[in-house]
């Protein structure tokens, strides 16, 4: 009698039973669940430019994943705030809520280089600076052309103490399009958490080659403020 053939492994019958339980009974097979990017393993969310939705702090996020993984990725998959939508027209603003960094962005009047952290107002991230004491000004380095007529629509977010007087205008060609518009002391806008508001609509009487947004500050030394959810549009 030819000898018999060994055994299967008791966990190799185990497994190609329950295979063959999903084949009759229609079960799904089991699948690992898709991770985030971040440390913390959070889902991938929408991109924060432009997407409208929250961000995971740990997400993918297309272009903001690794925004959003710097900014929380921690345990718990923790939600950014919601980002805001441009304001209507074209945007003249890239990099609007600093899920780039410093992107697109400078500083001048001595002001010290933008520091970035997740206290932020929309998004995963906020640009930060210790002012130095003085005028300085924070400008986007986006360009567009605007022709005469245009109507531009502005509005930012700052974090800062009501002493520091701050506004943000679109200078085009060198030359300021009137009027600045001021942010409002921060109970101004109903909620007295520390952020305040600057927004307006204006429209300018000529061609501009080359417009684009600058905020304008003076405020004591040591004094530091934040920015957040800036667009600037024309049409």
């Amino acid at each position: 009698m030819p000898p018999r053939p060994p055994a299967p492994p008791r966990a190799s019958l185990v497994a190609l039973a329950f295979v063959g339980c999903n084949m009759v009974c229609g079960l799904e097979e089991p699948t690992l669940r898709a991770g985030g990017g971040g440390a913390g393993g959070g889902g991938g969310g929408a991109p924060p430019e432009g997407g409208g939705g929250a961000v995971p702090a740990g997400g993918s996020g297309g272009d903001g994943g690794a925004a959003g993984a710097e900014a929380g990725g921690g345990a718990g998959g923790a939600m950014c705030p919601t980002e805001q939508p441009s304001l209507q027209g074209t945007e003249i603003v890239l990099n609007r809520s600093f899920e780039s960094f410093a992107s697109s962005w400078m500083v001048t009047g001595g002001f010290p280089a933008l520091s970035f952290d997740s206290d932020s107002f929309c998004g995963c991230t906020a640009a930060t600076l210790t002012l130095p004491g003085g005028y300085g000004e924070v400008r986007s380095t986006s360009l567009v052309p605007v022709a005469a007529g245009s109507t531009l629509r502005l509005r930012a977010r700052m974090r800062a103490p009501d002493s520091v007087a701050a506004d943000i205008v679109i200078r085009g060609d060198a030359v300021n399009v009137e009027p600045p518009f001021n942010f409002q002391v921060d109970s101004a806008d109903g909620a007295t958490d520390g952020w305040r508001l600057a927004e307006g609509t204006t429209t300018t009487s000529t061609d501009l080659s080359a417009a684009g947004l600058v905020i304008e500050l003076d405020g004591s030394a040591g004094v530091e403020v934040a920015f957040d959810c800036i667009s600037a549009t024309w049409e």
